[in-house]
C-alpha cells in the first residue's frame, strides 16, 4: 500500500524525466534509447523510496501517465487550431458588408424600423421579427433609432447577429 501511494505521488516526476529523456534522444543517430527513470533527489535518505518505487511506476515501456497527457495534448493542440482558423476567418469577413444590403437595411430601418425586417436583410432571423413586435416596435422604437444609426456607422455588427440589441456586441 505504500509503495502505492508514493508511486501515484512521484509518478508525475517520473514521467515528466521520461519525457525529458525521449526529447533528448530523438536527434540522436544512434536510434532511441530507452528514458531513464531514476531521478536525482537532493536528500540521500529519499534515494531508497525512489529506487523501490522504480518497479511499480515503469510496469511498461511507457506510462499510462505519459500516454494520457499525450494526448490531452494532441487533443489541445486540434482544439486550438480550430479556433485559430474561425477567428481567422471572422477577421477575414470582417467590414466587408454588402453595400447595396447595408443601403436597403438603412431605408428599410427609417420607414420599417419597428418591423425589424432591416434585420432579415443584415442575415438575421424572422424571429427577430417576433421579438420587435412583443416589444412594440422594439421598445417603443428606441431600438430602431439605435439601428438606423448603428446601421450607417457600424454595419459589420449587424452581418448575421441574431441578437436583439446588436449594436452591443
Amino acid at each position: 500500500m505504500k509503495k502505492l501511494l508514493l508511486a501515484i505521488l512521484f509518478s508525475p516526476v517520473l514521467v515528466a524525466q521520461a519525457g525529458i529523456a525521449e526529447k533528448m534522444n530523438k536527434g540522436t543517430s544512434a536510434g532511441p534509447v530507452e528514458p531513464s527513470y531514476q531521478v536525482e533527489v537532493a536528500d540521500p535518505s529519499a534515494q531508497p523510496v525512489m529506487e523501490a518505487l522504480a518497479p511499480v511506476v515503469q510496469p511498461s515501456r511507457e506510462s499510462a501517465t505519459a500516454r494520457a497527457y499525450t494526448t490531452l495534448d494532441a487533443k489541445k493542440t486540434v482544439r486550438i487550431q480550430k479556433k485559430l482558423e474561425k477567428l481567422q476567418q471572422k477577421q477575414a469577413q470582417k467590414g466587408t458588408v454588402d453595400a447595396g444590403k447595408q443601403i436597403l437595411a438603412i431605408i428599410l430601418c427609417f420607414f420599417l424600423g419597428g418591423l425589424a425586417i432591416h434585420r432579415v436583410v443584415m442575415g438575421g432571423t424572422p424571429w427577430l421579427i417576433l421579438f420587435y413586435f412583443i416589444t412594440f416596435g422594439g421598445i417603443f422604437g428606441i431600438v430602431p433609432l439605435i439601428d438606423f444609426f448603428a446601421l450607417i456607422f457600424v454595419p459589420e455588427k449587424y452581418e448575421g447577429s441574431n441578437r436583439f440589441f446588436a449594436f452591443l456586441g
